[in-house]
């Protein structure tokens, strides 16, 4: 075919149509916006339903303009651990947090925001199903899928948590704003980190989104900035319901339902730190509000000592009044008085000696419904909860709207009930309960024990995916592997894995989902070449520099003694495999070399009488009966499920044999990689990896470097004393950011309280659990859980290791 190059006049003439093309596609998109913004504008609550809220301007920046020169800005941050805690830990946890609060001055105004919102189910549902393909592995989707409805309707905690703090200043304007709030928000975000909490960064959406479900019903919130161009509207418009109604005394009306503000009036003379827990509690959607303003030193100082002067003077006032009756003038003196005095001193103690500020103090609670008596039956659970801590909450007559102002994160209490606490009482309000973990896209791991919410994980986008599965024997350790093997080959069509199976305990799974089983043996006829090589590294690493650190480290594990190879010996396996991988690269026919043609001829030709040494020693596995690594592979191991069964691998083999697998699993993440797929990879008895120091520095360096490759491995283990015994694994379980821990013996669960700071709760997790119950980490989040598999299904027949189990299995078989 022949080509020439387009004429000048034949590319002008193109680039004439393809802008007028473009000009016609402009003027299209702007006349939908046009008439999307007229459809806004027309379906826009009204003007005084608008106004309502007090704020001037939402920037999609994520700033707001409450009031003329005052702005504010929003983070969402994770809960953690804090009611489970160790008592030491607690503590940590509480003056880390009165660090936090100590930590901003009196121009900066904190509102937390506790919102708890109902699950919904068929949107829950819709993101955990698995999607029927239309093929045979169907009926094990729709098993999954009926017990996940299962475990969702079992649920007793149909809510969600999540944690706000929005942060207010004034500023002359807005790009100061955007200097002083921005660092404010690194300040918070770098204290909510040292209390093990993430802190994110709020835009505008978001926190307009957050505001919308606190207002209305749907969940549905189809707005973009840029609609505010083309509607003429204010973000207000956007979140405003369709009515309000705030003529009734101590409620008010939205849409078609009722809502409420109500507020702390009365607080203990010792405050606990279960009254947040046990309001988050009520199985009700509520939104809790804490407003603080710190209080400057000397103003503080100031306070108290007018407070103390008055105090001082009633007490000299009562004295006057005895002496003048002919009393004793000091036994006269009220009791409460007399105590409040007391305090007043203490108080100037904390502020003077022990480092404590003020705080003035506003909480408030908002909840809505759509029946007027459940209002009612809302409000009283909250007050009885306020009653059994010793607190008082109240009904705000007439002061609805400066409530519902109050309570939105707008960042501005418009109310002045308020007490003045310091650092520590201000503290006990603090905000964390439990955690949870709910990836967005995460697999159904099982049910939190502890919020009865469900727990879902996505590896992926972990730091470290890597994971490990811990437990005794009998604790559910194969049945954990086998259900994230199999959710993940129904779940992700196009990612691969590889599975090394010492107890032979996949084969059922392997036939199911069609896998390549490789059996590792000296008495059978399947070949794995040692010496396979993948050269599509890009340049990244030398693949014949890695090959020969892997020979070096096998034969030290085959032949090496305790003494190992001597440098004459290294020095020679490393000629010998440059050279033998020199005559490949440069060769026509471009056949992977074998340890018993290529590489074994090379080493009988070496002249140093160390080779003909390690001819000896290496004969019984290149070319003896053990020599199951030293043909070309003659198996194809291209399918998506690949299991490698070692478990008739003598002693002599097991760990070398390990070794191979494993580099050959290397080869395949390489090649994966390059084709954008994520390979899984499960190594059974991983402690046999930690036999020697050479099987332990080779398998150290290739767990970390098939991480950084995209690969995702997982070891599985029941002794983790042993595995803690090595350095390295220890390094590897500390950096290891998904963890699977069942049933464990004494021993290794105060190794692993030690290592994670496990509290006494979640100790207790891991010494009487059922079978597949435990404690399972993602990230920083540790979380109780159990994830019982129906024994009726045909997935539990698939992944039961029980011996009774296999037996009815058979017998099911056989009718």
């Amino acid at each position: 075919m022949l080509w020439w190059p387009a004429k000048k006049k034949d590319i002008k003439e193109n680039s004439v149509s393809m802008g007028t093309k473009n000009k016609k596609f402009i003027r299209l998109m702007q006349n939908q916006k046009k008439k999307r913004g007229q459809h806004q504008r027309k379906e826009a609550p009204k003007r005084s339903v608008q106004e309502v809220f007090r704020y001037e301007k939402m920037f999609e920046s994520g700033i707001c303009e409450v009031v003329p020169n005052y702005y504010s800005k929003s983070l969402q941050f994770s809960d953690i651990n804090y009611q489970i805690a160790q008592h030491e830990e607690q503590l940590m946890i509480f003056n880390k947090y009165c660090e936090l609060l100590n930590s901003c001055d009196d121009t900066v105004h904190l509102t937390i925001t506790m919102l708890k919102k109902r699950i919904d189910i068929e949107e829950l549902t819709e993101k955990i199903f698995y999607e029927k393909k239309g093929e045979r592995h169907d009926s094990y989707r729709e098993e999954i899928n009926h017990m996940l409805l299962q475990k969702i309707n079992e649920g007793e905690n149909r809510f969600m948590k999540e944690n706000y703090l929005t942060f207010s200043t004034q500023v002359s304007n807005l790009e100061q704003a955007q200097q002083l709030l921005g660092r404010i928000e690194q300040n918070l975000i770098g204290n909510l980190l040292e209390l093990g909490s993430i802190g994110k960064k709020m835009d505008g959406l978001g926190r307009l989104k957050m505001i919308n479900q606190l207002l209305k019903s749907e969940k549905f919130f189809p707005f973009s900035y840029s609609d505010l161009v083309y509607s003429g509207l204010s973000t207000k418009a956007v979140i405003a319901p369709s009515s309000f109604n705030f003529k009734k005394k101590n409620y008010f009306e939205i849409d078609e339902g009722y809502a409420q503000v109500i507020y702390l009036k009365d607080y203990p003379s010792r405050l606990s730190d279960k009254l947040i827990a046990e309001l988050m509690e009520i199985p009700e959607e509520i939104t809790l509000t804490i407003h603080i303003d710190p209080i400057n030193s000397d103003q503080a100082n100031h306070l108290v000592q007018i407070k103390k002067a008055y105090m001082e003077g009633d007490k000299v006032a009562a004295q006057r009044k005895a002496t003048q009756k002919g009393y004793d003038p000091y036994a006269s003196i009220p009791y409460e008085l007399t105590n409040s005095i007391n305090e007043a001193n203490l108080l100037l103690d904390d502020l003077i000696k022990e480092g404590q500020s003020l705080f003035f103090v506003s909480i408030f609670v908002y909840f809505r419904t759509t029946e007027k008596e459940k209002l009612k039956d809302i409000a009283e659970q909250l007050l009885s909860v306020g009653r059994k801590n010793g607190c008082g909450f109240c009904y705000l007559n007439y002061l609805q709207l400066e409530g519902l102002n109050s309570i939105l994160p707008f960042g501005k209490n418009w109310l002045m009930t308020r007490r003045t606490l310091t650092t520590t009482s201000t503290a006990i309000f603090l905000p964390f309960t439990a955690q949870e973990l709910n990836h967005e896209n995460g697999k159904y791991y099982g049910m939190n024990e502890l919020t009865k919410n469900i727990v879902r994980i996505n590896r992926k986008r972990l730091n470290t995916p890597s994971g490990m599965i811990l437990g005794s024997s009998g604790s559910g350790k194969g049945v954990a592997k086998k259900y994230e093997e199999i959710t993940t080959l129904l779940k992700n069509p196009t990612d691969e894995i590889i599975s090394i199976d010492p107890e032979d305990e996949d084969t059922r799974i392997g036939q199911a989902f069609d896998a390549q089983i490789v059996k590792v043996a000296p008495n059978t006829d399947t070949f794995i070449n040692l010496l396979d090589i993948s050269d599509d590294l890009s340049g990244e690493v030398d693949p014949v520099k890695l090959k020969s650190d892997f020979l070096l480290t096998a034969f030290e594990a085959l032949i090496g003694g305790q003494s190992g190879l001597n440098s004459a010996q290294r020095s020679i396996i490393d000629r010998v495999t440059r050279l033998t991988y020199f005559n490949y690269f440069h060769s026509q026919e471009k056949r992977m070399p074998t340890l018993a043609k290529e590489w074994f001829t090379l080493l009988k030709e070496q002249p140093e009488k160390e080779a003909q040494a390690l001819v000896l020693d290496l004969e019984l596995y290149i070319e003896g009966s053990l020599a199951i690594f030293s043909h070309t592979t003659n198996i194809e191991l291209n399918k998506r499920f690949v299991i490698y069964n070692t478990k008739q691998l003598g002693s002599q083999l097991k760990t070398f044999g390990m070794m191979v697998i494993l580099e050959q699993v290397w080869n395949r993440v390489v090649r994966n990689r390059e084709r954008g797929i994520t390979t899984w990879i499960y190594i059974d008895e991983m402690q046999l990896m930690l036999s020697d120091p050479y099987c332990e520095n080779y398998f150290f360096e290739l767990w970390s470097r098939i991480r950084k490759w995209g690969a995702i491995p997982t070891g599985i283990t029941q002794n983790v004393e042993t595995l803690l015994l090595s350095d390295k694994a220890r390094r590897m379980l500390s950096n290891t950011e998904f963890i699977i821990m069942l049933k464990q013996a004494k021993s290794d669960l105060d190794e692993l309280s030690s290592l994670f700071r496990l509290s006494p709760y979640q100790q207790k997790q891991l010494i009487h659990p059922t079978k597949g119950a435990g404690l399972i980490r993602a990230g920083n989040a540790i979380v109780p859980f159990s994830n019982a598999v129906d024994p009726s299904t045909n997935l539990y027949k698939l992944m039961t290791t029980d011996p009774d189990d296999h037996i009815l299995v058979k017998q099911d078989s056989m009718q």
